[in-house]
C-alpha cells in the first residue's frame, strides 16, 4: 500500500507519494546501473535498450504516468517580444515529450550592451506540486552584499536572490498550477527585474491546462 504526504500551499491542496517517489528513485538506480553494464559490454542493441529503461525510469519518476506537462508553444507564447524596451535576442523551447519526459521548458534572451536579461517558463508536469512545497519556506537571507527573499501573495510564492550592488539580480514566480517562472538579469536593479515579471502575463500562464497521458 503507498503512502503519500498531502501539502496545503496557497495554490490549493498538493499531494505527494513518497513511496512511489521512493521506488521510481530505485528504479532510476536500477536502470542506470544496467545502463552502465550494457556499455562495458560495447553491445550497441544492449546501449539501446537500457537507454530507452532509463529515459522510462526518468518518467515514472517526474510522474509520467500520470499526466503531462503545459504544451511547450503555450509556454512560448507567453515570451513577450520585448521587455520593457529591450529586444529579445533569441529564443528556445524544450519538449520533455521527445525523451519520454513530463516536461516543458521556454526561455528567451533579452539586451541592449551590457543590460542582458534572461526569461524562462518551466513546467515540471507531475512535480510541479514539489516545486509549490519548496516554496512554502518563506524567509530573508542576508550574506555580505547578497540578499535572498521568498514570501506569498496572491496564492503564488515568490523568491529573490540579488546581489546589493546591482551586478545580479534573479526574481522567480511559483504560479499556483506549479509553473515556474524566472527572470534573472545582470547589471540592473532588483527593482527593475521586479518588473520584468509584471510584464510577463502570469495569470494566462496560470490558466494553462495540462496534457493528459495515454
Amino acid at each position: 500500500m503507498g503512502s503519500g504526504v498531502s501539502v496545503t500551499t496557497p495554490g490549493g491542496k498538493v499531494s505527494v507519494d513518497t513511496a512511489g517517489l521512493e521506488a521510481a528513485g530505485k528504479k532510476m538506480e536500477e536502470a542506470a546501473r544496467q545502463l552502465e553494464q550494457a556499455q562495458k559490454s560495447q553491445d550497441p542493441n544492449a546501449v539501446a535498450a537500457a537507454t530507452g529503461n532509463v529515459v522510462a525510469a526518468a518518467a515514472g519518476a517526474l510522474g509520467g504516468g500520470a499526466q503531462g506537462a503545459v504544451a511547450v508553444q503555450s509556454l512560448k507564447a507567453a515570451l513577450p517580444e520585448q521587455l520593457a524596451g529591450l529586444a529579445r535576442t533569441s529564443v528556445e523551447v524544450q519538449d520533455g515529450a521527445a525523451m519520454g519526459l513530463p516536461t516543458s521548458q521556454a526561455r528567451a534572451e533579452y539586451g541592449s550592451g551590457d543590460k542582458q536579461v534572461r526569461v524562462e517558463i518551466t513546467d515540471l508536469g507531475g512535480l510541479s506540486g514539489l516545486a509549490q512545497i519548496a516554496g512554502m519556506v518563506q524567509g530573508e537571507k542576508e550574506t555580505g552584499g547578497r540578499v535572498e527573499k521568498t514570501w506569498q501573495a496572491g496564492g503564488r510564492t515568490l523568491q529573490e536572490e540579488y546581489e546589493k550592488d546591482g551586478s545580479h539580480a534573479e526574481v522567480k514566480a511559483i504560479l499556483k498550477n506549479g509553473l515556474v517562472v524566472s527572470v534573472e538579469a545582470d547589471q540592473i536593479a532588483i527593482k527593475d527585474v521586479r518588473g520584468f515579471l509584471e510584464k510577463i502575463d502570469l495569470g494566462t500562464l496560470e490558466n494553462l491546462q495540462r496534457k493528459g497521458k495515454s
